[in-house]
């Protein structure tokens, strides 16, 4: 997700609730990238609020002050980001760490870990268009 604002925060959200209404939880499953006006000189004079900087900084997405007016780091950082991105694989259930399987494009590969909050990180991207399986037994399915 890209936001983009050269205004203060009007909604009245904290970043959980703007969070809990997208009904993700970070860092896994949303990567939120802003350019925001600094929050103590909004574009208009005024002052922001810290949602979006805020939001950028829990999902660990890239962040860039909207009134410098230089956007070209900005939208390669994304270009960039994107391409990390195609290495995480968020598992819907807590696995077993012994029972992960992994395949790239029907190939099995040792070339991953797991991270805290249960996403496979391939030590590599896979190539654009490649299909990454995962299979597991999940933490429930054995009481855990």
């Amino acid at each position: 997700m890209v936001l983009i604002t050269d205004e203060a925060n009007e909604s009245g959200d904290s970043v959980g609730e703007a969070l809990e209404s997208l009904a993700v939880e970070p860092p896994a499953t949303l990567r939120a990238h802003g350019m925001y006006p600094d929050d103590a000189l909004a574009c208009d004079g005024g002052t922001s609020e810290a949602l979006v900087p805020t939001l950028v900084e829990a999902t660990g997405g890239l962040g860039e002050l909207v009134c410098t007016w230089d956007f070209v780091p900005f939208f390669e950082g994304l270009v960039e980001h994107q391409e990390g991105l195609a290495r995480a694989v968020s598992l819907p259930d807590r696995p077993l760490s012994w029972s992960i399987e992994v395949r790239v494009d029907g190939v099995a590969t040792e070339a991953w870990s797991l991270s805290e909050t249960d996403v496979v990180l391939l030590d590599r991207a896979p190539g654009s268009g490649s299909v990454v399986e995962v299979d597991y037994l999940a933490a429930t399915a054995c009481g855990g």
